[in-house]
């Protein structure tokens, strides 16, 4: 007889358990539903940027605005002589009547043209907040280290304020003649900005077998590979917003974002606080000095700022922790008998005649660069400018082409946007680095 060529025989004995089945009778389970990582399991989606009003359309990639600044009458000094050859510094104090040659520091010597003869002068000193008042009876102008007005004191200068440094002039007012004619007049200046447009895009792709393949889990294979690369674009998009290099390579044009713009026209809001004793002694403590630091920080920030605008703290999920242990550090809380649930959850800091939005940026709380990093920016004055053809496109998908060289077995699709930033009064904004670390 021939062999027998069919399946053998398998037998057991007694009760069937899973364990005797041949294999792959019972297969293993699945959940088709995927769970998806996000920032905070959400889909911000550029947190951001949606806080940034639309700005214009222009029909260049390299876009300009213009500002101009207020003009307050009143200059730094490089250091008062007692002549107005410069030869000797004022090292004493002067005398009701003496005249002495004030010399401008660059910033100080752009607003000399303010200033003429027979005006009322204060000379102030940020050492010691003293000063001393006079008149004017000439100014010169010449080169930064030439020029000069030289200055008439009312009244002794018992504290010998002119003998000191960080020494400020202000224009306190002046009095014409009966008869005398218009004088010379000057005329203030726009300050012109740049930026660039900067192409931004993310794809994303299938091939035709993955596509059409069976599949254990749930999904709509192309709109998830849609919302995967949107989320990259946008990362893209905000990162660029904030730290974005303005640039110019061949014709690929880079948008400058507030850290370059900051580095640009206001390097004095771009602040580490373990190192900073300008508005912080070396000795304070996170949850001591943290909160009277920022309160004095927004101070000289609120001049620039809009009318009944209101800035936005953005930060990670660390130093939003480390701003709500702050504040209830400081005792702004009351906790009674019957209280058995206590804690502060902060959104809001108010002081200084402003208020300070709390927001958490999900983006930050997954990159370690950004953990102890805090952007203060005032959404008002920053907008997001784009080109006619730059706002955010949906690349449709393409491919599976069966004519000759047009030949793919796959599909392609995308996202791009074209869009540039424009930061306006860039005093109004700043950066913190190292927010809520111990001192150095």
């Amino acid at each position: 007889m021939a062999a027998n060529v069919g399946p053998s025989v398998s037998l057991t004995g007694g009760v069937l358990r899973v364990s005797d089945r041949t294999a792959n009778i019972h297969p293993t389970a699945y959940d088709p539903k995927v769970t998806r990582y996000a920032p905070l399991d959400t889909y911000p989606l550029t947190l951001l940027l949606d806080k940034l009003p639309k700005g214009r359309t222009f029909e260049s990639r390299t876009f300009n605005w213009f500002e101009k600044p207020f003009n307050s009458l009143t200059g730094t000094i490089n250091d008062v002589y007692t002549t107005n050859s410069f030869g000797t510094a004022v090292s004493t104090a002067k005398n009701a009547g003496d005249t002495v040659y004030v010399n401008p520091d660059t910033a100080g010597y752009a607003k000399l043209r303010n200033m003429r003869e027979y005006d009322n002068v204060e000379i102030y000193t940020d050492n010691g907040k003293k000063s001393v008042r006079g008149y004017v009876t000439a100014v010169h102008l010449g080169s930064v280290g030439s020029s000069y007005f030289s200055f008439v004191l009312d009244t002794n200068d018992t504290n010998s304020v002119l003998a000191d440094t960080s020494l400020y002039w202000t224009i306190t007012g002046r009095g014409e003649e009966e008869v005398h004619e218009l004088g010379d007049a000057i005329t203030e200046h726009e300050t012109q900005y740049t930026n660039y447009m900067q192409m931004m895009e993310e794809a994303h792709i299938i091939s035709e077998a993955e596509l059409y393949e069976l599949s254990r889990i749930e999904e709509d294979l192309k709109k998830d590979k849609e919302l995967d690369s949107l989320q990259r674009l946008n990362q893209r998009r905000e990162l660029a917003f904030l730290e974005g290099t303005k640039r110019l390579i061949g014709d690929r044009y880079y948008t400058g974002g507030l850290r370059w713009w900051l580095n640009q026209y206001e390097s004095g809001n771009l602040i580490d606080w373990t190192t900073d004793t300008t508005y912080s002694a070396s000795t304070d403590t996170v949850t001591n000095g943290l909160l009277p630091f920022l309160k004095r920080f927004l101070l000289p920030l609120r001049q620039w700022s809009k009318p009944g605008a209101r800035k936005i703290l953005v930060c990670s999920q660390t130093v939003r922790g480390i701003l709500d242990e702050c504040v209830l550090n400081a005792g702004m809380y009351q906790i009674d008998y019957n209280t058995n649930k206590y804690g502060i959850n902060v959104s809001t800091l108010r002081g200084l005649d402003q208020e300070l939005d709390i927001v958490e940026e999900p983006l930050f709380n997954n990159n370690p660069a950004k953990k102890y990093t805090v952007y203060i920016i005032e959404p008002e004055l920053i907008a997001r400018a784009t080109t006619p053809y730059g706002a955010l496109k949906r690349i449709p998908w393409s491919g599976l082409d069966d004519a000759g060289d047009n030949y793919k077995t796959y599909i392609k699709g995308g996202w791009r946007v074209v869009e540039g930033y424009q930061f306006r009064r860039p005093g109004a904004h700043a950066i913190i680095e190292n927010f809520g670390r111990d001192k150095s």
